[in-house]
């Protein structure tokens, strides 16, 4: 088995490599009970932080017995199915009940009620779930089976919209809810629809903490292509780096491509193998950016997220939001730097102390280019 897995969500030592410091600071996080959510664009890895923090929790379990135990449930809200009868309580509360009856937390539990709780009534939701959970966990009072957990919403942005308005706000009033038989934080991962939730101080669930994911740092990045393809030299490395930008998905992808050269690294025919799924990533990035609107992209009148993109494919060297706000005529700008941000196409960086916002993605800013002339 290689190295590079751009075909599926990673976890563990061996398998996760990058985000670090950003890790660290989400385990302390969810230790002290606080809630956030990760937004990112199309493949930057909103999965796989997910099943890494699942990682590094249970780890922490094993290495510290005696500290207060937390276990992750985890829920792909994506798989749950669509219908207008409520889906995600029953979810859930399923795996919530299989994970607190799981064998691996140290000390069998004591048996438990299997009841079957009925979510019928919209109006109650987060107490129907509140009433079950205190039947779950009382018997666990006392116990080595005791613990606390962390609930792990994965694709939340299938749930945004008005059909299932009536499970959102049940949700917003359980992040909110500090009861002991209340999950001690939640976490919740989603894209551009997500973002936009949380930049609305009266929506439900704005107080979660959002918390951007990108491109990884050019430290993380170079660790990875080290590690995984020892041989690779300084050239090598550098054409990586500018290539896919430091984009999670197209580092593993096109890693994966030079990986199976087994030496002489061409990175121009590693990229080429690789371009039809480059492809069906931008195409995601597209739809990101159009969010379904079905917006302009060229001129005078082009959408805004569109225009700074065009200028700083035509700026190497990177724009500031006042430069960007003068040469557009469009004001504020930051909201849409930070959505490229978001998506994985542009980057904030320092130039001599001066905020700059750069588009590393040579394969992207081709391809872009050629969308827009289309």
């Amino acid at each position: 088995m290689g190295f590079f897995h751009p075909e599926h969500p990673v976890s563990g030592a061996g398998q996760f490599f990058g985000r670090e410091q950003l890790l660290r600071s989400l385990s302390t996080r969810l230790l002290q009970g606080r809630s956030f959510a990760l937004c990112g664009g199309p493949r930057t890895g909103r999965t796989s932080m997910l099943m890494q923090l699942e990682a590094l929790i249970a780890e922490r379990r094993h290495r510290e017995p005696q500290a207060p135990k937390l276990i992750m449930v985890r829920v792909d809200v994506a798989k749950i199915g669509a219908g207008r009868a409520p889906q995600l309580f029953p979810a859930m509360w399923e795996h919530l009940t299989i994970a607190v009856r799981d064998p691996h937390l140290g000390g069998a539990p004591p048996p438990l009620a299997t009841a079957k709780v009925r979510f019928d009534a919209r109006e109650r939701l987060t107490e129907t779930y509140l009433e079950a959970s205190r039947s779950l966990w009382q018997p666990l009072v006392g116990t080595p089976a005791w613990c606390r957990y962390v609930l792990m919403l994965d694709n939340i942005d299938s749930l945004l919209n008005y059909e299932h308005a009536h499970e959102v706000h049940a949700l917003d009033a359980l992040l909110r809810t500090r009861e002991s038989e209340a999950p001690q934080a939640i976490v919740l991962t989603g894209g551009r629809l997500l973002r936009e939730q949380l930049l609305d101080r009266r929506a439900p669930l704005h107080s979660a903490r959002a918390v951007p994911l990108g491109i990884l740092r050019q430290s993380e990045a170079v660790a990875v292509l080290r590690t995984g393809l020892s041989e690779l030299d300084a050239e090598g490395i550098t054409m990586m780096l500018g290539t896919t930008g430091r984009h999670p998905y197209l580092l593993q992808r096109i890693g994966a491509e030079l990986e199976q050269q087994q030496g002489g690294f061409d990175v121009l025919e590693a990229t080429r193998q690789a371009s039809h799924d480059a492809m069906q990533l931008f195409e995601g990035i597209w739809a990101a950016f159009d969010f379904g609107r079905h917006v302009s992209y060229r001129g005078a009148y082009a959408a805004p997220e569109h225009a700074l993109m065009q200028l700083l494919v035509d700026a190497p060297q990177g724009v500031t939001i006042d430069h960007a706000e003068r040469t557009l005529g469009i004001r504020p700008m930051r909201e849409h730097a930070e959505f490229l941000e978001l998506v994985g196409v542009a980057e904030h960086v320092l130039h001599q102390d001066v905020p700059t916002w750069v588009a590393p993605n040579q394969l992207w800013n081709s391809w872009y280019q050629r969308r827009i002339s289309y």
